[in-house]
């Protein structure tokens, strides 16, 4: 998915609602920029951002009160090295105005953020023709994509 020279978004044939999961696995096959998978929710939108800010190998939520990836997030190391197979898990739990968001790497928890809801604002940038449903994004950087899986949560 993508090239080293743009950024590139595909929609996912769902909309979820409630609390669920996102699975995948994937590998870096160029680049060293991030990629990030747009979290609907009932009110509203964030990015999932795995490897921004090159060469730190940032995870971050991008929109929390407005902030961009750079902004927000831990360094943890590149994570997606060229040719690595890597497992992702990322939990959206909706309750009410709240929205627990987790992410495991491989079985291994990187990334934890809760909070409400509105907090989440992400830029016009990101508009799709179906706000509703998840995207996995590219930036400068090639990735096989294969087993997404998108599954209701209890």
């Amino acid at each position: 998915m993508s090239d080293e020279t743009r950024f590139t978004e595909m929609g996912m044939p769902v909309a979820p609602t409630g609390s669920y999961q996102i699975s995948m696995n994937f590998t870096r096959r160029t680049g060293n920029d991030h990629f990030g998978i747009q979290l609907p929710f009932s009110d509203g939108r964030a990015v999932f951002v795995v490897d921004s800010a090159p060469p730190n190998g940032r995870v971050s939520l991008e929109g929390i009160d407005g902030r961009v990836r750079h902004e927000s997030g831990q360094d943890l190391g590149v994570l997606a090295p060229i040719g690595q197979q890597r497992s992702l898990k990322v939990n959206v739990l909706q309750r009410g105005a709240h929205v627990d968001i987790t992410a495991k790497l491989d079985g291994t928890e990187i990334y934890n953020w809760s909070g409400r809801s509105r907090r989440l604002i992400i830029s016009s940038r990101y508009d799709t023709p179906h706000h509703r449903r998840p995207a996995i994004q590219t930036h400068k950087s090639c990735f096989e994509i294969r087993n997404v899986r998108v599954t209701r949560l209890p």
